[in-house]
């Protein structure tokens, strides 16, 4: 980017330290992550852009993993194993 353009995109940092989370929808601007340790553990943080849908991963997948979306009010879960397969391609 220039100097002297401004530049009013929205981003958004989403950090989980404990089994990681996977990109849905959108754009990842760029990710870091650890993986180790009992089961699927893994800290992995990353800069999203507005739309991004993500899904978090639970222990070994046990619970209901939970869906986040990047609005330009910033993340907000939309809930608990929301989307199936066939419902992906829909959002």
């Amino acid at each position: 980017m220039r100097r002297g353009v401004e530049d009013d995109r929205i981003f958004g940092i989403f950090l989980n330290k404990a089994y990681g989370f996977t990109l849905v929808r959108g754009k990842e601007i760029v990710s870091f992550s650890s993986i180790g340790g009992y089961g699927n553990s893994e800290s992995k943080i990353g800069i999203y852009e507005v739309g991004t849908l993500l899904v978090v991963h639970t222990y070994k997948n046990r619970r209901p993993a939970s869906y986040w979306e990047l609005t330009k009010e910033g993340w907000q879960c939309l809930g608990n194993d929301i989307y199936t397969l066939g419902n992906l391609k829909k959002i």
